[in-house]
């Protein structure tokens, strides 16, 4: 598993856009936009390297003090936003099959977002990928860790 999270390396986060707004009836709708550095290199010409992304995206600058978002319902799209291959290139491939919102019980600060990628090509390269995930929920008091 890679896993990338925004608020231990913003850096690998480009552009990161959020948009923050109340439902008609009263819900909190989120969207979180941008384009994450992955760096994910294939290992063989015959064979896809399959692995999960983890993404960690970092809400927290829209939640109230001490409370964050209990999500209700989400819609994530991951895709793909650049590839490289160093020579030539052999039956190269690159994918994101997949991806969903970890089930988050409580109410966080961070969303979670698991993608199945790919590369194919023993000098293939998965450099970046788009995320855009639209989410509506409540803000909720943080469950405190004893």
């Amino acid at each position: 598993m890679v896993s990338i999270d925004q608020y231990q390396e913003p850096g690998r986060f480009v552009n990161p856009q959020i948009v923050h707004t109340k439902t008609f009836d009263g819900k909190e709708l989120v969207v979180v936009s941008g384009i994450v550095l992955v760096h994910l290199k294939g290992t063989s010409q015959a064979d896809w390297l399959r692995d999960t992304l983890r993404l960690g995206i970092d809400i927290a600058r829209i939640c109230p003090p001490n409370q964050g978002l209990l999500t209700e319902q989400s819609a994530p799209l991951v895709t793909l936003n650049a590839v490289y291959n160093q020579n030539v290139s052999n039956n190269a491939g690159y994918a994101v099959d997949s991806c969903q919102l970890l089930n988050q019980p409580q109410a966080w600060r961070t969303i979670w977002v698991d993608s199945a990628v790919a590369v194919r090509d023993t000098d293939g390269w998965l450099y970046r990928v788009g995320y855009n995930i639209t989410l509506i929920g409540t803000f909720k008091d943080l469950q405190q860790i004893p």
